[in-house]
């Protein structure tokens, strides 16, 4: 009797407890399908976790590794893990993109789910996907949560908004590396505003291999968290007490977005924007501001701006775009106000910093870490535009930290021509889509850089650029003396030291322009960049060692053999004429 009610019982369990469901979905004229789990007794407005699994990998496998379907029947939320198309995701493109949004627009028609909470989760080629996606869909997704993958190209850390993250990686991790994790989290906590000191708590919850390490609360109050695994590798952890999939749906939780607002987001000027006032006088800065806004509900009605409060302009129809002048040294903020035909509003905010520059601006401020596109600069190399701040990258236009026993210089900023072709391949310094920008005040300058060749020997093309109109205040060809060798190991020594003179008679913004060689992978390797100014009398502001008591430097700051040019000193620091 005892035998047939057991029986009796697991057949009841087994007709009533959920079940992946497997469904299918056409997405731009293609057939996808996707794994579904909804918990028994599932109302509207729940919560949507979305995983996806990694390359040559599986919806099923996912599963599997996740093991999350006992944590959606205790918080009742829907889980579903997509299908790639080849077992393989599209990390560049939106053809994956589409279907994630068709996915979540289908389980709204069938569940009613709240679009507000939905969460975005991805393993090794999945976390990657995961990474992309937050460029692409921040206002459809509330937060995120990459598990051993990030995209090995590298990123531009720009989102429609500020976006919780939370990165479970382990550091013996044979097939994503784990020593670059931590260029994306530190990309992602400065895109955010998050203090760059974190939070730690070392053997996370009891489990003594797991450390946890907690930035923020950043803009909108979010976070980005970094899950250390010591001598985890390539997978899904669930062990000593702490499960992945737990620690991503306690996470993922805390965030919503507001879907009766209007979306809108800050493009210009970006959330690490400097502007410089250099040997400015009375001269002052402006800025570009520009947006974007939809509506969530109803129609678009209005975007205004706000600068300290006060209202600059309303604008009633794209572009969402205005030019600030008049701007002293100082922190000013910026604020964006949508609002939507049925009243609904939703305002966002950003600090601008108007820095004063007296006698040299140093243009490698952010040269401070490897595989990394310092703030300030541009890059296009005839495929790819990288702008800066921005990391992770394992190739193409990024810092190089040289570490050869010689060499002239510890940290280079490398750029490329890809294709060969004449208008590819340059760098800028303040163009309109850096995060800087740069006034001079009327007066003489130098620019300054070292220069060198990476592997590829050819000319190199520096300029200076009224930002403006596009003229050319001054231009120099050179063909740099020295060849690293394409390595960052390499002695080198004898770089080429860039000296450009230019001149401007009213205040001016400019831009700074390097254009590389006419062939393919011309390339050139720039550090130690500044401006200068210089005095009425042609004297460069070039400090010159104190122990060189006898030698003779140009205009450059290089030695020469004559007494020609002469040194100039003056108060106890000698300069060259």
């Amino acid at each position: 009797m005892m035998k047939s009610i057991l029986i009796s019982l697991v057949v009841l369990i087994a007709t009533t407890a959920s079940a992946l469901d497997k469904k299918t979905i056409t997405v731009n004229g293609a057939k996808r399908e996707y794994l579904q789990y909804v918990p028994q007794g599932i109302g509207k407005n729940a919560a949507l976790l979305i995983s996806c699994h990694g390359m040559n990998q599986d919806a099923n496998y996912q599963s599997g590794m996740l093991k999350i379907e006992s944590v959606a029947d205790t918080a009742m939320f829907i889980t579903v893990f997509p299908q790639g198309e080849g077992n393989s995701w599209d990390i560049s493109g939106n053809k994956d993109i589409n279907f994630i949004l068709g996915i979540i627009d289908k389980l709204h028609e069938e569940y009613k789910i709240d679009r507000g909470r939905v969460y975005l989760s991805g393993f090794s080629m999945g976390g990657m996907f995961t990474y992309h996606a937050m460029t692409k869909i921040a206002d459809k997704i509330a937060a995120f949560a990459p598990i051993s993958g990030y995209p090995m190209g590298g990123m531009s850390f720009t989102s429609s908004r500020p976006i919780p993250i939370i990165h479970t990686h382990g550091t013996s991790d044979s097939v994503v590396p784990f020593d670059r994790v931590q260029g994306f989290i530190d990309g992602w906590v400065k895109r955010n505003n998050c203090p760059t000191t974190p939070t730690v708590f070392e053997k996370y919850r009891g489990a003594d291999h797991i450390t946890r390490y907690e930035y923020g609360p950043g803009d909108d109050g979010v976070k980005v968290v970094l899950m250390k695994l010591a001598g985890k590798d390539h997978f899904v952890s669930n062990d000593k007490g702490v499960l992945t999939g737990d620690e991503i749906w306690k996470f993922c939780k805390q965030y919503s977005i507001d879907m009766s607002a209007p979306s809108v987001d800050i493009i210009s000027p970006t959330a690490n924007q400097r502007t410089f006032l250099f040997n400015a006088g009375d001269a002052k800065a402006s800025i570009n501001v520009a947006a974007k806004a939809s509506a969530n509900k109803g129609e678009m009605k209005s975007v205004s701006l706000y600068v300290d409060n006060n209202l600059l302009g309303t604008k009633d129809a794209t572009p969402y775009e205005w030019t600030v002048d008049n701007l002293s040294a100082g922190t000013i903020n910026v604020e964006i106000i949508a609002e939507d035909t049925e009243g609904n509003k939703k305002a966002v905010s950003r600090n601008v910093n108007i820095e004063t520059v007296d006698d040299e601006l140093r243009l490698d401020y952010d040269f401070i870490k490897e595989s990394y596109m310092p703030a300030g600069w541009s890059c296009w190399d005839g495929d790819e535009l990288r702008h800066g701040p921005s990391g992770g990258y394992g190739f193409g236009t990024r810092l190089f930290k040289m570490t050869g026993s010689e060499r002239d210089f510890d940290m280079g900023l490398y750029g490329r021509n890809k294709t060969g072709k004449e208008g590819d391949g340059w760098m800028h310094f303040g163009d309109d889509e850096s995060s800087a920008s740069v006034f001079v005040g009327e007066g003489k300058y130098e620019f300054h850089t070292l220069a060198a060749n990476w592997s590829n020997d050819g000319p190199v093309i520096f300029r200076v650029l009224n930002a403006e109109t596009n003229e050319v205040l001054a231009e120099q060809t050179i063909n740099p003396t020295c060849n690293i060798g394409n390595s960052a190991s390499n002695s080198f020594s004898g770089s080429s030291k860039v000296m450009l003179p230019f001149s401007v008679t009213s205040p001016t913004r400019i831009i700074i322009e390097v254009v590389l060689n006419v062939a393919v992978y011309g390339d050139v390797m720039l550090s130690d960049i500044s401006i200068k100014k210089i005095d009425n009398t042609g004297i460069s502001i070039i400090e010159i060692p104190e122990s060189d008591t006898s030698a003779y430097y140009d205009i450059r700051g290089l030695k020469t053999s004559t007494s020609s040019k002469g040194v100039y000193i003056h108060n106890g620091r000698k300069y060259a004429k």
